[in-house]
């Protein structure tokens, strides 16, 4: 099986293109090509070269995945330590590096970020305040959704109120 160049290289091949799409974790290629029914030598093979190339490199794939969930399409810290590891990052490298690539500060950046955005979309100034307890609530809820942190949420929507 490992021996036939064309299939290795069909599935390397493809996992090239699967990476020109998104960055994505060893783990996660290793899923995608057997999926695709590639042998499991062949697998590790292409997954052994792409790390010796760099393109897949597990601490890079965090760094980006944090970044696109704080910038592009935000989500709570929980939400992105969860998704990254069902995507197969491994329980060393989440403790490692997580905190460095996703802060609590930057967190509460986001979240902020997101209640001004929902307060315009309402109320067209930006001022939570006027909001009924009804929208709050909405508010609050899609925050939770999204993998807020509920007392960081309580924070930022108390804040907001008026004293």
């Amino acid at each position: 099986m490992m021996n036939d160049p064309l299939k290795q290289k069909n599935a390397l091949t493809y996992a090239l293109k699967l990476l020109n799409l998104r960055p994505r974790s060893k783990e996660e290629m290793k899923k995608v090509l057997a999926a695709h029914d590639y042998p499991v030598e062949e697998i590790n093979q292409v997954v052994f070269s792409l790390v010796q190339l760099d393109y897949l490199n597990d601490v890079k794939f965090m760094e980006s995945w944090c970044y696109y969930r704080k910038q592009i399409s935000p989500r709570g810290r929980w939400f992105v330590k969860r998704e990254l590891h069902v995507k197969g990052i491994s329980v060393q490298d989440l403790e490692a590096y997580f905190d460095h690539f996703y802060s609590l500060e930057e967190e509460k950046d986001c979240l902020d970020r997101l209640i001004h955005k929902q307060a315009t979309r309402k109320m067209g100034s930006g001022n939570i305040c006027a909001e009924t307890e009804k929208e709050q609530h909405k508010i609050f809820s899609s925050l939770m959704r999204k993998g807020f942190d509920r007392e960081l949420i309580f924070q930022a929507l108390n804040l907001l109120q008026p004293k």
